[in-house]
């Protein structure tokens, strides 16, 4: 059975005078925004379909200056992507109908998106050629958004817990929130779905007892079912796919969590076995939030960027691959990537955002108002810092753009979208 589809194609209604300060809304004749992706492409607020927040592109989100646009509502959600120019931004707010705007070199146009996505609910955005549209299907829960795999396979995640694919189910006990993701030919959605760990951390007291890794296609084949043992959950929403060890495969990242230990990033194979273990925190309801991988060693080697405990005095981990084990190679203290109770686990992102050919984490400070850009040398070096102007309301979010630079927002809790291009 064939999902439903509902998508509207965005055009630009109307112009923003000015790109310093907060915009005024003026009008202007109706033209069309032109995407650079000539491939149908989907973009999410977690940047890759693997899970892995990291961004092509080189940017100076050092030295230019922030662009401020109001919007209607409060922002919750945003998603970016290249266009003729500049970029174009997709903006759900908390409650209200989405917006999305045009930034280029000298202006910010408003740019009129069909409003068939719920509110606050986050969002999957296709772009093809001159066309925008909100990537939607029937069953698909309110806290996550269908998945389409390159073949066209639209996969979902119901309010129960239902995947399915292509209409066909999957499996039936997948996390409500569960976001599906997917690398070459393999995607993972965290299942299981249970309450023996009530930290209710991400906004519910619901976590997952396995991984189920699937073929990334129509055919709906379950490859592994990864169960944990009792009392561990994994805590969070999905796990990253990435490549960790240089062998061509990625790994399956998650943060392994229980009552006694706390937590603790854990690597498994596509096989369904354990690769590498990363030490516990030693004391429960205590997390870590697993980010992005990236070559940010000075050697260029990969390491994964978690924060340990963001609620209660973030610290930035640089995970290494050793034998069997996961090392952190080097700390950094002083940020949250994310706010208690809050479905947002988009809190940062890597890329060369500094321009200089090396990788660099961006990340929110503890009190959430301030982005700064951190690199790894012999430990860590806070390379640049910029103010939000507010606190942050919404998921860290990059685009490239289409001179081969790339562009940062943030939403923000006073109902700006803070933009640095």
């Amino acid at each position: 059975m064939d999902q439903t589809r509902r998508a509207v194609l965005a055009g630009v209604a109307g112009l923003f005078a000015g790109c310093g300060t907060t915009s005024q809304r003026t009008t202007t004749p109706r033209s069309t925004a032109t995407v650079t992706s000539t491939t149908e492409t989907v973009r999410y607020t977690h940047l890759q379909p693997s899970g892995n927040r990291h961004i092509s592109g080189s940017g100076r989100f050092d030295a230019v200056d922030p662009i401020d646009i109001a919007i209607e509502g409060h922002p919750k959600w945003l998603v970016g992507l290249p266009v003729e120019g500049g970029s174009l931004w997709v903006v759900v707010p908390e409650a209200g109908a989405p917006e999305a705007v045009r930034v280029s070199q000298d202006r910010v146009e408003s740019v009129v998106i069909e409003p068939d996505l719920p509110a606050g609910q986050p969002p999957a955005v296709v772009v093809q050629d001159n066309g925008v549209r909100f990537l939607t299907a029937d069953e698909t829960g309110p806290n996550t958004h269908a998945v389409q795999f390159p073949d066209g396979t639209i996969v979902t995640v119901s309010e129960a817990g239902a995947v399915r694919v292509d209409g066909d189910l999957l499996i039936e006990d997948a996390l409500p929130d569960a976001r599906i993701v997917w690398q070459d030919d393999v995607a993972a959605v965290l299942a299981g779905a249970t309450e023996r760990y009530d930290h209710g951390a991400l906004g519910d007291e619901v976590e997952a007892r396995a991984i189920v890794l699937f073929v990334a296609d129509g055919s709906g084949t379950v490859r592994r079912r990864v169960q944990l043992p009792e009392p561990t959950v994994v805590e969070g929403v999905a796990p990253i796919l990435a490549d960790i060890d240089d062998d061509g495969d990625p790994e399956v990242l998650v943060t392994v969590t229980g009552p006694d230990e706390g937590a603790r990033v854990v690597a498994y194979g596509l096989d369904g076995e354990r690769v590498a273990t990363g030490p516990a925190i030693g004391t429960g309801f205590r997390w870590r939030h697993q980010l992005c991988v990236a070559p940010f060693s000075p050697d260029g080697a990969p390491e994964i960027a978690v924060v340990r405990t963001p609620h209660i005095g973030g610290t930035v981990e640089f995970y290494r691959i050793d034998g069997d084990r996961l090392s952190i190679a080097a700390r950094y203290d002083g940020v949250s990537s994310h706010a208690f109770g809050s479905r947002i686990l988009d809190g940062g992102l890597a890329g060369d955002l500094l321009g200089d050919g090396r990788q660099t984490l961006a990340v929110p400070t503890q009190e959430r108002r301030k982005l700064v850009a951190l690199q790894r040398q012999d430990g860590v070096r806070q390379a640049a810092q910029r103010d939000i102007g507010a606190s942050l309301a919404s998921n860290v979010a990059a685009t490239p753009t289409d001179d081969g630079g790339l562009s940062i927002a943030v939403g923000r809790s006073d109902g700006v979208v803070r933009v640095w291009q």
